[in-house]
Parts: C-alpha cells; structure tokens; sequence
C-alpha cells in the first residue's frame, strides 16, 4: 500500500531498460500497486532461450559454464529462476509494455 501523501497510489508506473527493465518487470509481479509497467529490454529475461539465441555476454558465459558443468545444468536453471524476469511477468498484474532490440 503507498501511503505517502505526494504518491497517487492509483497511478504508478515502474519503467526501465536493460537492469531497470528487469528490476521494474519485478516490481510488477511482486507489487499489487503497480499500474503499469513500461519494460525495454529487460535484462534476465527468459534466460533458458536467451543463451540459445545470443552470443553476447552474460549469457556466452553462462553457455560456456554449462558446456563444462554438463551435471549442473538443471541446478544452474534451478537457481537462475528465481530471478529469471519471466517468473515475474506472470505474476504481474498491470497492463505492460515491453521492448526489445
């Protein structure tokens, strides 16, 4: 619940991109007082198909990681979920926007 008294508790927007996008996608899906969620690029989102579709940094490493710890790969995505921006999305309530590059 927003109490302060310059805060419209009806009208909050969380937005960002890249980390802000993430943080923001977050926000939406732990708070009910999100109104709308603006997200541009949001970083660490849907990790388990972003190392299969990009060879940029964090996830070459990641890949890389998983190349070498082939025993660890479901406990590395067991963890990475809990933070993994698609877990949130469905948790979010509030009307989104989203971008991407």
């Amino acid at each position: 619940m927003v109490e302060h008294p310059a805060i419209d508790g009806e009208r909050i927007c969380v937005s960002g991109t890249s980390q802000g996008g993430g943080l923001a996608l977050a926000l939406a899906g732990l708070s009910t007082d999100v109104a709308v969620l603006l997200a541009d690029v949001p970083f660490l989102s849907d990790i388990r198909r972003a190392i299969l579709v990009t060879d940029e940094a964090p996830y070459s490493e990641l890949a890389g990681y998983l190349r070498i710890q082939r025993t660890a790969v479901e406990a590395a995505f067991a963890t990475l979920d809990y933070v993994d921006g698609v877990n949130f999305a469905v948790r979010a309530s509030a009307p989104a926007v989203f971008a991407s590059v």
